[in-house]
């Protein structure tokens, strides 16, 4: 029996100060050539919680290592967009995707528009997309790209039927997608590529 190694677990911490009292979970499974792979993901979101997270791949998302399978990351929710605070723009809430370079930039790749503060648990919450445009070196350019009315696609994911690349700045993309978006756009199972979070303690 091996009381010391079941019971003595570490515990995922907080940042300093912080008050709250459990963690957002989200889980993935995926495959990947044949192999499935799961990502857990324990979130401690902004602006109530402390904005830390701590992440767990294993299997097809990750490379083999001396000790299998399996990588680990932690890090501020600022690097993967889920638990930062919504930014209200006119009647839409903006939702912050991951950033694109961790380290090297501190805006977001993109982020979703949709009618809620609350975060988008489905395709259905979701009225448009709108991110800075790039060139093909992955440089920003100073136009802003906007998309809305996302359909599935046959690989099963979503791609939008009307789309921009002209707008001058972030609030007139998301003035766009409000003007464009029609509400009959149909929902698909899960939102941005992840499972609905659940609360734990």
């Amino acid at each position: 029996m091996s009381v010391a190694r079941d019971y003595f677990l570490e515990t995922v911490g907080h940042g300093p100060g912080c008050k709250a009292a459990g963690w957002v979970l989200q889980t993935d499974e995926m495959t990947l050539f044949g192999s499935r792979g799961l990502t857990i993901r324990a979130v401690c979101p902004l602006p109530a919680g402390c904005g830390a997270f701590e992440e767990w791949r294993i299997g097809a998302a990750t490379s083999l290592t001396d000790d299998g399978p399996w990588a680990y990351r932690s890090g501020l929710v600022a690097e993967i967009g889920f638990g930062t605070a919504p930014v209200k723009v006119g009647d839409a809430w903006l939702h912050a995707g991951p950033l694109l370079i961790p380290r090297f930039e501190k805006e977001p790749d993109y982020w979703l528009v949709s009618r809620s503060r609350e975060w988008p648990m489905s395709w259905s919450d979701v009225i448009g997309m709108v991110s800075m445009a790039r060139n093909k070196g992955g440089q920003v350019k100073s136009r802003w790209i906007a998309a809305t009315n996302f359909r599935p696609t046959s690989r099963n994911g979503m791609a939008p039927t009307a789309n921009t690349e002209t707008q001058t700045s972030r609030t007139a993309a998301v003035r766009w997608v409000l003007a464009t978006h029609t509400p009959q756009s149909p929902a698909a199972p899960h939102a941005a590529g992840s499972t609905a979070p659940s609360e734990s303690s």
